[in-house]
């Protein structure tokens, strides 16, 4: 039990030799320590005292190798509403910025940093720490880094991975599975299937695919239902697009949370128009 103990953390071989060391430096103490005929303590006595003592010091600093590896995982969960972005602090100094509609659990382990994303989006400011890998789990993949920043989006048919700052590795779950290094400005699309698809992005793209962090939809050449389809993350109030209008293209940047305002924009540029009908904004060819 002791071996396999040891073996567990590097540190805890360093720490157990030096608390044989002090041990040694407390039976020295003792057997060399005077005693005078006025001494009432028994020589037994006061050696087991100074033992106690040093032998507290001693287990202190083995107890911190063996608490901060053996305590037991704890898992946190975050899950925001729809519209809700939410920035999550973790206790390793990493930070989670999560986006609407998502879910996620954190396991911040002695070996490993793990994410869970069951669901959406988020980006990760990710701490340095080269022993504890920072790992953000989907049912389809997953992304490995140590120090950096990165967004993980889980759609229904694949994730997208888009670095901003280091690198990080991302692959899927089966044995033979495609695996790609990305460094800052690399995107990364892994699929049901297990297709890998990496490319270079210059920055305006990156500073669109995170339109998101600061409360935007960025569109570049976007059809207006995959646009709608966008807003709908956000809001409530659905936009729902006619079929005669669903194929136009759009480009800019607009309030994530002001559907209305893009169904009117779009409609004016298309020669459509708006119907709102509760929590319904219908986009369609003008009458």
């Amino acid at each position: 039990m002791f071996q396999v103990w040891l073996a567990g953390d590097a540190r805890r071989r360093g720490a157990f030799l030096r608390a044989e060391a002090a041990m040694h430096l407390i039976d020295r103490a003792c057997r060399t320590a005077p005693q005078g005929a006025n001494d009432s303590a028994p020589r037994s006595a006061r050696r087991a005292l100074l033992a106690g003592g040093l032998a507290a010091a001693v287990l202190g600093a083995v107890g911190v190798a063996w608490v901060s590896t053996s305590a037991p995982d704890v898992t946190r969960e975050t899950v925001t509403s729809v519209g809700e972005i939410r920035q999550v602090p973790l206790e390793d100094g990493s930070t989670v910025l999560l986006n609407t509609d998502s879910s996620m659990s954190v396991r911040l382990g002695a070996r490993r940093r793990t994410v869970r994303l069951d669901r959406g989006e988020g980006l990760f400011k990710v701490a340095k720490d080269r022993a504890r890998p920072f790992v953000v789990e989907t049912d389809l993949g997953r992304v490995t880094a140590v120090g950096t920043a990165f967004s993980v989006r889980r759609h229904p048919d694949r994730i997208d991975v888009v670095v901003t700052e280091g690198v990080v590795e991302v692959g899927g779950h089966g044995r033979g599975s495609a695996v790609a290094r990305l460094g800052a400005g690399s995107r990364a699309m892994l699929s049901k299937t297990g297709a890998l698809q990496v490319s270079r992005l210059n920055p305006e793209d990156v500073a669109r695919n995170l339109a998101w962090e600061n409360g935007s939809v960025s569109l570049a050449g976007d059809t207006l239902q995959a646009a709608a389809n966008e807003f709908n993350r956000y809001n409530q109030k659905k936009i729902v697009v006619h079929p005669a209008l669903a194929h136009e293209t759009v480009v800019g940047w607009f309030e994530a949370k002001d559907p209305a305002g893009f169904a009117r924009a779009a409609a004016v540029s298309f020669d459509g128009e708006v119907l709102i009908e509760g929590q319904t904004i219908r986009i369609r060819p003008r009458k």
